[in-house]
């Protein structure tokens, strides 16, 4: 009783709450401009909008009131139950004149625009003067009592109790007055008992009335041939509908119950608001919620944990007869200081031996001759052999640039081959792995590096571009930064969510697998677009499309055609419709069991999907559903692979099938690692250190020089993604697949070969620090452009840093720092026999490798997830070697006279035309010193023709 509570926006979201009187209900609540008032039995109490209260009136001539009328932004009437009406000023905060209302009192105030209305008790309505509060007429509405009147433009409707048979009965017939004429105009007929009425304010003819028991009707005071009947029903759980009042906009209408609920009435599924110009909401501000401290945190001092005010004891108080004070000791003085110290006076001088830093003591929890807690995080220390360790070549790459850029950085610490590293200074510099994977693909790179077009903002201009500064930089760092200024013009990439914000900077905020995905997606389907339409002559003439050009280059490359075969399963209508696929998206199997299954049955359940969906159906106008099934008409040359590992339930089944690899009893011990000798210091990188000569301690790994190297055929690591896959297309579409290629090639028989897997990396060490890594089965025809030898090697590109690595590491997926998202197979006549180049790394890397491969064989399937595989077929290219282009970026087209903004001192001079040597309309301009040349080199160019 006597409380006040307000409420925010349609979903009537808690703003204020107040107590305005201990044991006085509130009558009446009245919003202005910067107040609340409330009204209760004896007293009037202004609030700020925010609850805080800013005056209280009460005096002896407030008895009993009930009702109160705003005059102005200053002034209020205030009546009730009493026989003396109050004029009260809110700036001086007193009463300015006392009006006798007669015995019967004033029960309800409403304002009109030369009368104010005040309706008693008893049924009458009496009419007063503003300015002086004089009665100038009376209206006889009801005989035996008033229920509500209000009152808009001349029109005065009451609603009330009269006479019947000696008993008070509740009208069913609305009293409406003229206020011009000062009589009634006629009654208005309802069908609910009238309790609470209300013009509503956007439609003056129209009333809401409102019965006790919560019905609502909208009437018409206009008479109609054909009123409209409109009835609404307000549940009030058998409550008395008590209040009722509708917003200034008419968006809004509000309702209260005897059970002290508030119901509000909108338009369906729409937001509204309660004024047509509301004001801005003031807003505490929120509370800064206090840390999370784990319980058995002995690190966090306690003093950051608020202490409770309060008199009484708390909980945490001991008795007296438990307690007792005790001093800490001192600690004891270094003895080397005491050993130099020199003593003047009382006063004794030693030097800082240095052994700790200023003002800095160490200090132990714990019992007496109990470890301290390291005040290290629980992360697995280095001399753990079964501790995360990501290795050094998969991490992310972190340059400090310097005011000239890469110019001063020496890049050989992270690339000593032939390839070109890419910078990984940009926002969207996440999809460098792909781009080099897309280099690496021999047939897509020569089908790109030949095109060109006229087209302003065009990816495949921009890769042939990129590939060209790839071959011709020897091992220099690039920067992909005119493909991805073009790239982030894509209206589809910014659609997709591929461009990430420039002040993004937590990459940890970034689901790196599903957007290496999707851009994976994006790039393959606009490649096949822009080179979908032949190039264009560099004079401007367009070539003749040769049979069979409707396809593109890469569709023929990475595209499968395929049938869909779409069933509705209530009406069972079907309807077939033909594809081209340039992606697999894997799907797993909805349970996890222990059932072994291998990769190409996986791979093949994909490729021949099967699912039920909704989907419209035309037969029967409706979403219903509906069975598809996809057939496959032919195979792709190069297999582009989603692994779709973006979900824990998809990482568990290729952790599951891995570990069914291993045979029964083989799979590693989790031994705890043997404590370090006391005679050895460990080595600070512990089982991920690469040096062969390291001569301290690893877990796990005896001390000394390395073991001797083992033949990986005599010791073989199990691994779910093969190699290599034979695909056999069936007659009926579907597709079998088997891991290796025993039987090789035939008719219906395709083998292809693993060539990229791109991984997305998370150390667990460092989460802020995620990265995608690829690595790419690089074939002859690179390697015999480069160094002159026809020979394949595998190379792990990690954004500057280019690092070869052995086949088996491709594979090799400890799925809790490495997680695959795309892969490559490509064809034979690009895969020679490894063992040329492998034979040549061997030496140096071979031991290395088993090293902390043994070591971190307890810990596999931890740290490194597929997410991207390529496979290529080792068939012939279907792009004729005579169709691939060749560069269009010649020797010359990059030289300096090529340039205008940076030209040499001998080449042409350029005077400006004086105002009156300009042109005129319709006369021509020619220049006769010497031969015009065009000033930029390649041919086809857009700006020179």
């Amino acid at each position: 009783m006597g409380h006040v509570t307000s409420y925010y926006s349609t979903g009537l979201q808690k703003y204020t709450s107040f107590q305005v009187h201990g044991s006085q209900e509130i009558r009446q609540l009245c919003a202005t401009a910067g107040l609340v008032l409330c009204l209760s039995q004896t007293q009037l109490r202004g609030q700020l909008r925010r609850g805080l209260p800013a005056f209280t009136h009460s005096s002896a001539q407030l008895e009993d009131l009930q009702c109160l009328l705003p005059r102005g932004d200053t002034a209020l009437l205030l009546a009730g139950h009493q026989t003396t009406m109050v004029s009260f000023d809110m700036v001086r905060a007193q009463q300015t004149q006392l009006v006798a209302v007669g015995a019967h009192g004033c029960a309800i105030l409403r304002q009109h625009a030369r009368l104010i209305c005040c309706g008693a008790p008893t049924g009458r309505v009496t009419l007063r003067d503003p300015s002086s509060l004089r009665a100038q007429h009376t209206l006889d509405a009801h005989s035996a009592s008033l229920n509500d009147l209000d009152v808009h433009n001349n029109l005065l409707v009451t609603c009330g109790f009269s006479h019947r048979g000696g008993k008070p009965a509740a009208d069913r017939h609305l009293m409406m007055y003229d206020l011009r004429m000062l009589r009634a105009v006629s009654t208005i007929p309802v069908l609910v008992d009238p309790y609470l009425l209300k013009f509503i304010p956007s439609l003056s003819s129209r009333l809401a009335v409102v019965s006790p028991l919560g019905q609502l009707q909208i009437v018409e005071t206009a008479r109609l041939a054909t009123p409209a009947l409109s009835l609404l029903s307000v549940e009030t759980a058998g409550s008395m509908c008590t209040a009722m009042d509708i917003s200034a906009n008419s968006q809004a209408m509000a309702f209260g119950d005897g059970g002290g609920c508030v119901h509000l009435l909108t338009l369906a599924n729409q937001e509204c608001a309660f004024n047509n110009y509301p004001r801005h909401t003031e807003f505490a501000e929120p509370i800064e919620p206090l840390p999370a401290i784990a319980f058995t945190d002995r690190l966090t001092p306690l003093a950051t944990v608020p202490m409770a005010v309060t008199s009484e004891p708390l909980l945490s108080d001991w008795p007296s007869h438990w307690c007792s004070k005790l001093y800490r000791k001192p600690m004891k003085v270094d003895p080397v200081v005491l050993k130099t110290m020199r003593m003047v006076g009382t006063i004794g001088y030693a030097p800082n031996p240095g052994t700790r830093k200023r003002n800095q003591l160490p200090y132990r929890l714990g019992r007496p001759g109990q470890r301290a807690a390291a005040a290290e995080p629980a992360a697995a220390t280095a001399d753990d052999p079964f501790a995360v360790h990501v290795p050094k070549r998969y991490r992310k790459i972190d340059v400090k640039y310097s005011r000239n850029g890469l110019d001063e950085m020496d890049h050989l610490q992270y690339n000593r081959t032939s390839f070109s590293g890419l910078e990984a200074s940009l926002p969207n510099s996440y999809c460098n792995a792909m781009l080099q994977v897309l280099y690496c693909l021999e047939p897509l790179r020569e089908t790109l590096i030949g095109h060109l077009c006229q087209r302003e903002f065009c990816l495949s201009c921009e890769l042939s571009f990129l590939f060209h500064m790839l071959d011709t930089s020897q091992g220099v760092p690039c920067q992909a930064s005119n493909f991805l200024r073009a790239f982030r013009t894509i209206p589809e990439a910014t659609a997709l969510g591929l461009i990430l914000s420039d002040t993004l900077t937590n990459r940890q905020k970034i689901n790196l697998p599903r957007l290496i995905q999707n851009w994976n997606r994006f790039i393959l389907q606009q490649l096949d677009t822009e080179c979908a339409a032949p190039p264009a002559e560099p004079g401007g003439a367009e070539t003749a499309e040769p049979a069979g050009a409707g396809e593109s280059p890469v569709a023929r490359i990475l595209g499968a055609l395929s049938r869909q075969t779409t069933r509705c399963v209530k009406c069972g209508a079907s309807s077939e419709k033909e594809s081209t696929i340039l992606l697999c998206n894997l799907t797993y199997p909805p349970e996890l069991d222990d059932r072994e299954v291998s990769f190409g049955q996986t791979l093949a359940a994909s490729l021949c999907l099967q699912q039920t969906v909704q989907a419209w159906c035309e037969l029967c106008g409706r979403y219903q559903p509906t069975e598809q099934v996809r057939h496959l008409l032919s195979l792709p040359h190069c297999l582009a692979v989603n692994c779709c590992t973006d979900n824990p339930n998809d990482l568990e089944f290729w952790r599951r099938q891995a570990g069914l690899l291993w045979p029964a009893g083989a799979q590693p011990e989790s031994a705890s690692a043997p404590p370090a000798p006391p005679s050895i210091k460990p080595c600070r990188y512990g089982a991920a250190c690469t040096r062969a000569d390291c001569h301290f301690w690893h877990g796990g790994r005896p001390a000394g020089p390395p073991p001797a190297a083992v033949d990986d055929a005599k010791r073989p690591a199990p691994h779910w993604l093969p190699h290599t896959i034979a695909c056999q297309l069936h007659q009926d579409g579907t597709v079998s697949i088997a891991d290796g290629d025993d039987e090789g090639d035939g008719a219906e028989r395709s083998v292809y070969d693993l060539t990229a897997v791109v991984c997305h990396v998370s150390d667990p060490k460092f989460p802020d620090k995620n990265n995608l890594v690829a690595l790419v089965r690089v074939g002859a025809a690179y390697h015999q452009r480069a160094v002159g030898t026809a020979v394949s090697q595998w190379y792990i590109f990690n954004d500057l840093g280019v690092t070869p690595v052995s086949s088996d590491e491709a594979v090799w997926l400890p799925l809790q720092w490495k997680v695959s998202t795309e892969a490559v197979w490509l064809p034979l006549q690009w895969k020679v026999s490894t063992e040329a180049v492998w034979l040549q790394w061997k030496v140096s890397t071979e031991a290395v490798w088993l090293q902390w491969k043994v070591s971190t064989e307890a810990v596999w399937l931890q740290w490194k997830v597929p997410t991207v595989l390529y496979y290529q077929s080792r068939r012939p290219s279907p792009v004729p070697a005579a169709a691939a282009a060749r560069s269009v970026l010649t020797a010359d087209t990059l030289l300096p006279a090529a340039s205008v903004a940076a030209r040499p001192a001998q080449t042409d001079q350029f005077t400006p035309l004086e105002p009156d040597e300009l042109p005129a309309k319709g006369e021509s301009q020619a220049a006769a010193d010497r031969p015009s040349e065009p000033l930029c080199r390649p041919p086809g160019c857009r700006h020179c023709q």
